[in-house]
Protein backbone atom coordinates (compact mmCIF):
# COMPACT_ATOMS: atom_id res chain seq x y z
CA UNK A 1 0.00 0.00 0.00
CA UNK A 2 2.96 2.49 0.93
CA UNK A 3 4.04 1.78 -3.07
CA UNK A 4 1.36 2.27 -4.48
CA UNK A 5 0.45 5.60 -2.68
CA UNK A 6 4.11 6.03 -3.56
CA UNK A 7 3.56 6.23 -6.84
CA UNK A 8 6.65 3.60 -7.67
CA UNK A 9 8.87 6.65 -6.29
CA UNK A 10 11.34 5.56 -3.87
CA UNK A 11 11.75 8.70 -2.20
CA UNK A 12 8.10 8.95 -1.63
CA UNK A 13 8.02 5.58 -0.48
CA UNK A 14 10.58 6.35 2.14
CA UNK A 15 9.17 9.49 3.22
CA UNK A 16 5.60 7.53 3.68
CA UNK A 17 7.41 4.76 5.39
CA UNK A 18 9.20 6.80 7.90
CA UNK A 19 6.39 8.71 8.78
CA UNK A 20 4.52 5.27 9.37
CA UNK A 21 7.04 4.26 11.61
CA UNK A 22 6.88 7.21 13.60
CA UNK A 23 2.82 7.05 14.01
CA UNK A 24 3.72 3.59 14.81
CA UNK A 25 5.94 4.08 17.74
CA UNK A 26 4.15 7.12 18.77
CA UNK A 27 1.24 4.59 20.05
CA UNK A 28 4.17 2.33 21.29
CA UNK A 29 3.99 -0.15 19.13
CA UNK A 30 6.58 -1.77 16.71
CA UNK A 31 4.92 -3.40 14.46
CA UNK A 32 3.67 -0.95 11.31
CA UNK A 33 -0.48 -1.54 10.27
CA UNK A 34 -2.41 -0.42 7.35
CA UNK A 35 -4.13 1.72 10.13
CA UNK A 36 -0.68 3.49 10.81
CA UNK A 37 -0.54 4.26 6.89
CA UNK A 38 -3.90 5.79 7.06
CA UNK A 39 -2.47 8.07 9.83
CA UNK A 40 0.29 9.04 8.19
CA UNK A 41 -1.26 9.76 4.75
CA UNK A 42 -3.28 12.38 6.71
CA UNK A 43 -0.72 15.32 7.43
CA UNK A 44 1.11 14.10 4.40
CA UNK A 45 -2.04 14.79 2.52
CA UNK A 46 -1.72 11.64 0.14
CA UNK A 47 -4.84 10.64 -0.80
CA UNK A 48 -5.56 7.04 -1.85
CA UNK A 49 -4.20 7.03 -5.27
CA UNK A 50 -0.78 8.88 -4.41
CA UNK A 51 -2.33 12.58 -5.36
CA UNK A 52 -0.92 15.01 -3.49
CA UNK A 53 -2.13 18.73 -3.00
CA UNK A 54 -0.84 19.67 -5.86
CA UNK A 55 -2.42 17.03 -8.03
CA UNK A 56 -5.36 17.65 -6.04
CA UNK A 57 -5.46 21.53 -6.97
CA UNK A 58 -5.37 20.39 -10.30
CA UNK A 59 -7.84 18.14 -9.97
CA UNK A 60 -10.26 21.13 -9.01
CA UNK A 61 -9.38 23.68 -11.27
CA UNK A 62 -9.91 21.32 -14.39
CA UNK A 63 -12.66 20.04 -12.83
CA UNK A 64 -14.61 23.26 -13.13
CA UNK A 65 -13.79 23.29 -16.76
CA UNK A 66 -11.81 22.35 -19.52
CA UNK A 67 -8.85 24.70 -19.89
CA UNK A 68 -5.73 25.33 -21.36
CA UNK A 69 -2.29 24.97 -19.55
CA UNK A 70 -0.88 28.38 -18.94
CA UNK A 71 -4.50 29.06 -16.99
CA UNK A 72 -4.19 25.78 -14.95
CA UNK A 73 -0.60 27.05 -14.45
CA UNK A 74 -1.46 30.11 -12.87
CA UNK A 75 -4.61 29.26 -10.21
CA UNK A 76 -1.65 26.54 -9.53
CA UNK A 77 0.56 29.07 -9.35
CA UNK A 78 3.27 27.40 -10.81
CA UNK A 79 5.35 27.77 -14.03
CA UNK A 80 3.29 26.19 -16.87
CA UNK A 81 6.70 23.83 -17.66
CA UNK A 82 6.58 22.25 -13.70
CA UNK A 83 2.60 21.43 -14.60
CA UNK A 84 3.41 20.04 -18.13
CA UNK A 85 6.29 18.04 -16.94
CA UNK A 86 5.88 16.99 -13.49
CA UNK A 87 1.98 17.18 -12.61
CA UNK A 88 0.17 15.79 -15.41
CA UNK A 89 1.89 12.64 -16.65
CA UNK A 90 1.32 10.97 -13.86
CA UNK A 91 -2.23 12.36 -14.46
CA UNK A 92 -2.56 11.21 -17.56
CA UNK A 93 -1.03 7.83 -16.93
CA UNK A 94 -3.69 6.76 -14.29
CA UNK A 95 -6.26 8.25 -16.73
CA UNK A 96 -7.68 10.67 -14.38
CA UNK A 97 -7.23 13.34 -17.67
CA UNK A 98 -6.89 13.56 -20.60
CA UNK A 99 -5.42 16.37 -23.18
CA UNK A 100 -8.22 17.17 -25.52
CA UNK A 101 -8.21 19.02 -28.74
CA UNK A 102 -6.41 23.03 -28.47
CA UNK A 103 -4.44 22.38 -25.66
CA UNK A 104 -7.21 22.27 -23.75
CA UNK A 105 -6.90 19.76 -20.71
CA UNK A 106 -10.12 17.35 -19.29
CA UNK A 107 -10.95 15.27 -16.89
CA UNK A 108 -12.06 11.69 -17.20
CA UNK A 109 -14.85 9.71 -16.05
CA UNK A 110 -12.60 7.89 -13.59
CA UNK A 111 -11.20 11.70 -12.59
CA UNK A 112 -14.60 13.72 -12.20
CA UNK A 113 -15.23 10.17 -9.52
CA UNK A 114 -12.45 10.66 -8.06
CA UNK A 115 -12.85 14.40 -7.71
CA UNK A 116 -15.86 14.00 -6.23
CA UNK A 117 -14.86 11.44 -3.95
CA UNK A 118 -12.15 14.75 -2.31
CA UNK A 119 -14.76 17.02 -1.82
CA UNK A 120 -16.31 17.13 1.52
CA UNK A 121 -19.62 16.76 1.80
CA UNK A 122 -21.80 18.99 3.20
CA UNK A 123 -24.75 17.94 5.62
Amino acid sequence: MIAERARGTPHIALRLLQACGRACRSEGETLITVEHLMRACDPEQVDALGLGVTEQKYLEVVGNTAARLNVIAAMLGLPSRTVSEVVEPFLVRCGLMIKGDQGRRQLTEKGQLHLSNLRPTDV
